[in-house]
């Protein structure tokens, strides 16, 4: 038997005898070559069999981690449950893309409901849970500023796993919930900190209140306001709800919307859907960003690429976060009482919709 085929027999009697667990990280390649007293490219093949059989997944620049081996592929599928507010437009297929894609290289089926951010959405979702096989949950919340009429149902999972993604629920046990979401607060503050640098001291703001994401984006604003020592005035910022959004951003209350921003150089808005219906709103009264206002929002999607003249936008992870979801539930189902809470970081990518004055 050739050296790198004892090597990877050995390791794979390690992984399937309990050595590691699943999404464990395996020593480095020098250790290896130390064990085994073989050279690191010995070593290599012995990796590059393992990864071929299934048992392993080596991460470029990261290491090699422990995925379910070939024979427990062979079993029957498990399902997890993937319930999110939205589904096809906008950042959403990016996170579910990413975790259909570990889910699916684990040996996992994927299910998926909807809430349309609605509560009562949610609730039937969650009964239907309780007459089905899933094995796992992974849940974008409803309205997740807003107490929750839902929580006894989440309560009553206690044995099926649940990670929470882009925000969680404040009046479940903090210590207790495990979720992956974005540090929307240092997102809006980098946000603000670009349009200070840029001369910018009169700052208005446009964020959603029925959701977490909405609150922290606002709280980051503020506070980076208010510690360049610049004048905070409550007063200009806008205010929405799922169910008042359609309404709030129609042509009809543009004098409304405009009249608030008043005397405001720039604006940060709560995602780049509203930038871009701003950017219309503006156009009906002649005005054009970034000449009479200048804009910054979040995710990154198509729209800020695509509204004139280039929104600069705040980036969100999407497929990271789906993947990063993904994993922290394989890493539950293996460890049913490890909690789990992961923040990922997000970054301003600068384009044409901020002026310097």
């Amino acid at each position: 038997m050739k050296k790198h085929q004892h090597i990877s027999n050995q390791l794979k009697a390690d992984l399937l005898g309990g050595s590691y667990k699943i999404g464990d990280k395996l020593v480095g390649e020098h250790a290896l070559s130390q064990r085994f007293k073989a050279s690191r490219q010995t070593v290599r093949q012995a990796l590059a069999t393992l990864e071929r059989d299934g048992f392993v997944e080596r991460v470029h620049g990261s290491g090699t981690y422990v995925r379910r081996t070939t024979q427990q592929n062979k079993t029957a599928r498990q399902t997890i449950c993937v319930m999110t507010t939205y589904v096809d437009t906008y950042i959403f297929p990016s996170i579910i893309s990413g975790i259909e894609q570990v889910l699916s290289d684990a040996g996992f089926d994927m299910t998926l409901k909807l809430t349309r951010n609605n509560t009562d959405s949610e609730r039937a979702n969650l009964l239907s849970l309780e007459s089905s096989s899933v094995c796992g949950l992974i849940v974008e919340g409803t309205q997740t500023a807003l107490p929750n009429p839902n929580i006894d149902l989440y309560n009553s999972l206690k044995d099926l796993p649940v990670i929470f993604i882009n925000s969680y629920y404040r009046e479940l046990d903090p210590d207790k919930a495990s979720y992956v979401v974005v540090d929307d607060q240092d997102g809006a503050r980098q946000g603000v900190r670009h349009l200070i640098e840029n001369g910018h001291q009169n700052i208005g703001g446009i964020f959603k209140s029925d959701d977490m994401q909405g609150r922290d984006r606002y709280k980051g604003f503020q506070a980076e306001i208010e510690q360049a020592g610049l004048p905070f005035d409550p007063n200009q910022t806008i205010w929405y709800t799922t169910k008042t959004e359609q309404e709030t951003f129609s042509v009809d209350h543009a004098e409304q919307i405009l009249t608030t921003l008043q005397g405001c150089t720039a604006v940060v808005c709560y995602n780049d859907e509203v930038a871009a219906r701003l950017s219309r709103i503006m156009a009906t009264r002649n005005l054009a960003i970034p000449d009479d206002l200048s804009v910054i929002s979040f995710d990154d999607s198509d729209l800020a690429r695509l509204t004139p003249p280039g929104i600069c936008s705040l980036t969100h992870p999407g497929s990271e976060l789906g993947q990063a979801a993904a994993r922290a539930m394989l890493e539950k189902l293996d460890r049913p009482d490890k909690v789990i809470q992961q923040t990922l970081g997000t970054k301003l990518i600068k384009r044409q919709s901020v002026r310097r004055l």
